[in-house]
């Protein structure tokens, strides 16, 4: 959690309870307005800090995640991104370095998942298409040297994307 080595010694402890916060709302399916109202009164200074957005795209991309039991594998619930698109518009809104490293969110997301086929550019491919990520940041992204763990497979396994 960059996010949380990034800060200074005294906000750790904060950014780890908002961190926590926000993943308790979002498991406990909370709207888009309470999580909203949630970091804005929270996390008022870090809401534009890019390894924040890393975090919080990996938790909301995680919140969307269901496993098949039968066969453990692990799918995107579309209806759930789809809801939880305006948050990630609202923090990221079009800079190009916040997408990069919403980027970098998933791609430490789906290692954690040890690339499930077809997760990387399921994910990929909704935030694209709802305007999240632009194209520009995808060629940035795949090009970038920096987060390298893992980024081979994650860009293997997005190849067709």
């Amino acid at each position: 959690m960059e996010f949380l080595m990034n800060s200074t010694s005294s906000n750790k402890s904060h950014s780890n309870n908002v961190l926590k916060g926000l993943l308790r709302i979002l498991y406990d399916k909370g709207n888009n307005n309470k999580i909203t109202s949630y970091i804005d009164s929270e996390c008022s200074n870090c809401k534009s800090d890019p390894y924040f957005i890393k975090e919080l795209t990996s938790m909301i991309c995680n919140s969307t995640i269901k496993v098949e039991d039968t066969t453990n594998t692990c799918n995107c619930n579309k209806d759930e991104l789809e809801k939880r698109k305006n948050i990630l518009l609202k923090y990221i809104d079009g800079n190009k370095n916040i997408e990069l490293f919403a980027l970098y969110g998933i791609q430490e997301f789906v290692t954690t998942l040890h690339h499930h086929i077809g997760l990387a550019i399921t994910l990929f491919q909704d935030l694209y298409n709802h305007d999240i990520i632009s194209e520009e940041t995808f060629f940035t992204w795949e090009s970038s040297k920096k987060f390298p763990d893992r980024k081979g497979n994650t860009n293997n396994s997005a190849k067709d994307f």
